[in-house]
């Protein structure tokens, strides 16, 4: 639950529109309304993808062109978002017997928008830690009001779909074999679970 309170104080920097943002913090490139279906298209031609999927992974992820357009990656808060919302990039301090989150590091890739991206993050391999840690984060958000939209579990899905994609197509599958598997396997992962909710 520590982990989601670790997302309020971003909640309270705002901004008008999402997108990029600059230097003098201040948003000079938005997001059209049909960012991720651009964005999908753009990564499944890349050759890094097609080496990386085969023909049938490919022609279900074209099938994600669709399900982008059935949600809403828009959000009534936009807010600063970290972009690489994970443990890797959490400072820990000891308190008494116990590591406690304490900040958060490397805001490389943050930008203005809506909190699920960090939230998807964050749960992006949730699949494979114990069973207490999905329940213990959400209840960190719940405590922080940060409220989550009805078709979240939509969206976490289809925002990893993405953001894999787009990390393997600026990618070389020959140099980086490893992170090209796990990739794989993640996108099938949420391939296959965000199927089920359409």
């Amino acid at each position: 639950s520590d982990i989601g309170r670790l997302l309020a104080p971003l909640s309270q920097i705002q901004f008008d529109k999402s997108g990029f943002i600059e230097s003098d913090f201040a948003v000079q490139k938005t997001f059209p309304t049909d960012f991720p279906e651009l964005l999908l298209s753009q990564c499944l031609e890349t050759e890094s993808i097609k080496t990386i999927f085969d023909e049938f992974l490919m022609c279900k992820l074209k099938k994600c062109i669709s399900y982008f357009k059935q949600v809403s990656f828009e959000s009534s808060c936009i807010q600063l978002v970290h972009g690489d919302f994970n443990p890797s990039n959490i400072l820990v301090v000891k308190q008494e017997q116990f590591w406690r989150p304490s900040a958060l590091l490397d805001f490389e890739f943050s930008y203005a928008g809506s909190v699920m991206g960090d939230i998807s993050s964050m749960l992006r391999e949730a699949h494979l830690m114990p069973s207490d840690f999905r329940a213990g984060f959400l209840h960190g958000l719940e405590n922080e009001n940060i409220e989550l939209p009805k078709d979240w579990k939509q969206l976490v899905h289809l925002h990893n779909i993405l953001a894999l994609l787009e990390i393997a197509a600026r990618s070389d599958p020959k140099k980086t074999p490893c992170q090209t598997q796990d990739i794989h396997d993640l996108v099938i992962y949420h391939l296959n679970a965000v199927e089920i909710h359409f």
